[in-house]
């Protein structure tokens, strides 16, 4: 009897290590399965969508450096430029309307994006790029100076995200489809040294706003301009204290394009 315990012992000893083994086999190969299936069902990059429109109207919507201020000419202002890589990528026909505003802050472009005009334009496009906010700090910073507008900056930035809220609501309201850009804000050339040190402490909370409201109004990219905030001599890339020149333009083009052939996380 003792004898027969100890032999069914060793089977079932034999049986659970054969079994540990074959299940450890399986799982050292388990991570490279997992990541290619984790992989294969994020979303497509946001350029899959583009190439399967008829053609790629970009609506254009914001503030100076929507508009385009600081160029050389039009074909040198990054919406452009994009417009051109897309046609360049997808094969289809790509036409850009720009209804960018030098000034205007997110307030204004929230009652902007309500009329009936732009509303019309809105329901047609394909792409709509939009860049604003830069003024929502600037105009605080002009009135008050630099130590008022941190003092305040909470209030600003609480503004701003309703408003970049409403912007994308109508948005959606209108056209449920379109790949929305949104430009984050960089840290402008030097002014004053004060202001220069605000945008480095605060500019990463205030852009942390659009990543909050991003997944609520997909599709949506983010292009990030991290680079103009860590540029050792940013006259490379400036044409004033705050506008881009053509080399910063073409900067925020290739960004806009590498955001749009990245497959989202």
């Amino acid at each position: 009897m003792l004898m027969g315990c100890l032999f069914l012992c060793v089977i079932v000893g034999l049986y659970i290590q054969t079994s540990y083994a074959q299940q450890r086999t399986i799982s050292l190969h388990k991570p490279k399965d997992f990541v290619e299936a984790v992989y294969k069902e994020r979303p497509p990059a946001p350029i899959e969508a583009l190439k399967k429109e008829l053609e790629i109207r970009q609506l254009v919507l914001g503030d100076s450096i929507a508009a385009g201020y600081g160029t050389t000419g039009k074909e040198n202002h990054f919406v452009n430029i994009v417009s051109e890589k897309l046609e360049e990528i997808t094969g289809k026909e790509n036409t850009v309307d720009n209804q960018g505003i030098v000034g205007m802050t997110s307030g204004e472009l929230a009652r902007f994006v309500q009329k009936p005009s732009i509303i019309s334009k809105i329901e047609q496009a394909e792409l709509i790029t939009i860049n604003i906010g830069g003024n929502d700090i600037l105009d605080t910073f002009k009135q008050a100076g630099g130590e008022q507008t941190m003092e305040e900056f909470d209030r600003i930035r609480t503004t701003y995200q309703q408003n970049i809220r409403d912007i994308l609501t109508t948005i959606r309201e209108h056209n449920p489809n379109a790949t929305i850009v949104l430009m984050e804000l960089y840290t402008p050339r030097y002014m004053e040294k004060k202001y220069k040190l605000f945008s480095r402490l605060f500019l990463p909370d205030w852009n942390a706003v659009l990543e909050d409201a991003k997944s609520s109004y997909d599709p949506v990219v983010i292009v990030k301009t991290d680079r103009f905030t860590d540029e050792k001599d940013p006259s490379v890339w400036f044409k004033d204290d705050i506008h881009l020149n053509d080399d910063g333009q073409q900067d925020i083009a290739t960004g806009v394009i590498q955001t749009l052939l990245e497959q989202p996380q």
